[in-house]
């Protein structure tokens, strides 16, 4: 055997493993946790909020409690990510409580220090090559989530955004135009192709004039 066709077994045979390591993972995480996003986008939102354990593994997710209201003066959250960013949007009179564990990630708190807290959210995180932000700032959510206008003069990157839609559609209709732009830039190319076949057909089938050289005597016409 090779040993290019040996490392590709091994290259198989390690990706085999990751899958499946993934997925046990996964099973096990989804036990312990009420929601689960895997190798996908997700927006949580919620009227009332009791609390939640949610997890988020090779995924992009966001927790949207800016406009809830809190069941009781202290809620938990319980926030599990691996190869993940989530990121948390919560009232400006909410104080967070952190304590969890941080493998290789960065965990961040924006919070305006000024206004004064009447609740308590703890937040639990087992982070794992991951990103956790948490902040009161809505004007960093994707704002056409949760006003249409905005659509028209906002971009927003987040995979969980209900404005990708719309812009898939606008895509889709761009490329319709751009497609029949281009197909009748190309009928008009084969129409001047087919007049300039034409007029050379024609140019080759006229009868050209024979016109005799000047220095022929009269009897070269006898």
């Amino acid at each position: 055997m090779g040993k290019s066709k040996f490392g590709q077994i091994v290259a198989l045979g390690a990706v085999v493993g990751a899958g499946a390591w993934v997925y046990k993972k996964y099973d096990t995480i989804k036990s312990m946790y009420h929601k689960v996003s895997l190798f996908k986008g997700e927006r949580y939102e919620y009227d009332i909020f009791e609390g939640e354990a949610i997890a988020a593994m090779f995924s992009g997710v966001m927790i949207d409690l800016s406009d809830v209201e809190f069941a009781d003066d202290e809620v938990y959250l319980d926030i599990y990510a691996l190869c993940s960013g989530v990121k948390v949007f919560i009232p400006k009179d909410v104080e967070i409580v952190l304590e969890g564990t941080n493998n290789a990630s960065g965990i961040q708190v924006d919070q305006d220090e000024d206004t004064p807290k009447t609740k308590t959210l703890y937040i639990n995180y087992n982070a794992t090559a991951s990103g956790i932000q948490i902040t009161d700032n809505v004007d960093d959510s994707c704002c056409c989530c949760g006003d249409d206008e905005c659509c028209d003069d906002e971009s927003c990157d987040d995979p969980s955004c209900c404005c990708n839609d719309d812009d898939e559609d606008v895509n889709e209709e761009e490329n319709v135009d751009t497609n029949e732009e281009k197909s009748t830039k190309e009928e008009v190319k084969e129409e001047v192709k087919e007049e300039e076949v034409v007029k050379e057909i024609k140019e080759e089938d006229s009868i050209d004039v024979f016109e005799a050289p000047e220095d022929l005597d009269d009897d070269f016409f006898e």
